[in-house]
């Protein structure tokens, strides 16, 4: 199955220089059959180094159209209705029939747990990232589907869904900002029955999920895309402080004798808002408990690897990963030796020779574009970032 894409790995730096001649680019096109468990025996197959061809002269691999600017093909080239997207509104959709029953009287526990709404929200968005869960979900997918049998459309279908789960991310971070001022609206019509603490602190945790929502924003993210990063951790591990601040003055919080609890321990297990914010918090902090060196794998692919200068640029360390490939799986283009190919019409010819179930292709924003329909324009299932998660 195809890994999750997201826009938080592309190089920053990478394909702004959008000249037809420019060489300085990599794109990484892996050809996979699905079946699972099918893997090369490394007692019974010999490994040797990829062969990089070597030219005399730099030879155009054909005519390719004039490119749009990066900016373009991540806010224009999207379709309308990507899967992405479609989660996205229908995420957003549920939300707000939530809010609208809740305003109008007919959703009576959403508005008494308003607070608790958008604390779900922040849980969902954090389930949608954290590489704990996509590890099981993705292993699931694998061992359920990742048999000969299952016709391809189920397999990529799966895929897509799986690849873009960024939609409910990014709709459930919109949804949280939306029921959380919801709630500070019903708060401070009942100011009596509250603090000034618990209004300071929601207010401080919406200011920071507004400026995360914003810093998301594709315009934002693409021109200032380390601004989104930090603002994203960092504005994301204050609003997890803060939360617990809030659950804890909430729930310790007594309207009748304006003044917090001594029995907090007892309160809090009883209460949801407690039991979301420790789920998200044993999310955040897995990954990090976590990270462990993983070796290749030997799964059946076919890799695609074109870029400038592999030996100088890469190293010996990738080099070696290359090396653990057999011949026949591994086609290394170095475009300081031949120039610049149509990687699209390789990526094609790749696939149709290995008998390749699915592309999937790292790259530029028009690398990525390009690689992708000219796949699907023949036959071949194909997958690649997707810029707008």
């Amino acid at each position: 199955m195809a890994s999750d894409f997201n826009n938080n790995s592309y190089d920053q730096d990478a394909g702004n220089n959008n000249n037809e001649d420019d060489d300085d680019y990599e794109d990484d096109v892996v050809l996979q059959k699905l079946e699972e468990g099918d893997h090369h025996n490394e007692n019974s197959e010999k490994y040797h180094k990829p062969i990089i061809p070597s030219a005399s002269k730099r030879q155009q691999g054909g005519a390719r159209k004039q490119p749009g600017s990066r900016l373009s093909v991540i806010l224009l080239d999207q379709g309308m209705f990507t899967v992405y997207k479609r989660l996205f509104a229908v995420c957003l959709t549920l939300n707000i029939t939530g809010l609208v029953l809740a305003a109008t009287g007919n959703f009576p526990y959403a508005r008494n747990r308003a607070a608790l709404f958008s604390i779900a929200n922040i849980f969902s968005l954090t389930l949608c990232r954290s590489e704990a869960f996509l590890r099981v979900v993705f292993w699931l997918a694998v061992k359920v589907l990742g048999r000969s049998w299952v016709p391809l459309p189920i397999k990529t279908a799966t895929t897509s869904l799986l690849q873009s789960l960024g939609g409910i991310h990014s709709s459930c971070g919109v949804s949280s900002v939306a029921w959380l001022v919801y709630a500070l609206v019903l708060t401070l019509k009942n100011r009596a029955n509250t603090s000034s603490e618990i209004i300071i602190v929601a207010s401080a945790i919406l200011c920071l999920l507004c400026l995360s929502c914003l810093a998301a924003f594709p315009l934002v993210r693409h021109l200032h895309h380390n601004v989104f990063e930090r603002f994203h951790r960092f504005a994301g591990w204050t609003s997890l402080a803060l939360l617990w601040v809030f659950v804890v003055l909430t729930i310790s919080y007594d309207p009748k004798t304006k003044s917090y609890s001594n029995q907090l321990g007892s309160r809090l297990i009883k209460q949801e808002e407690f039991w979301f914010t420790l789920a998200i918090t044993v999310l955040i902090i897995i990954p990090w408990l976590t990270v462990r060196r993983v070796p290749p794998s030997r799964a059946n692919v076919c890799v695609l690897w074109v870029a400038k200068g592999i030996e100088q640029n890469f190293g010996k360390e990738i080099e070696g990963m290359m090396n653990m490939q057999p011949n026949d799986k591994v086609i290394v283009h170095d475009t300081a030796v031949l120039g610049r190919p149509n990687v699209s019409q390789m990526s094609v010819d790749a696939a149709k020779t290995f008998g390749a179930e699915v592309v999937i292709v790292t790259s530029n924003p028009e690398g990525s574009r390009d690689v992708v329909n000219k796949c699907k324009a023949s036959g071949i299932a194909a997958f690649g970032p997707i810029w707008d998660s």
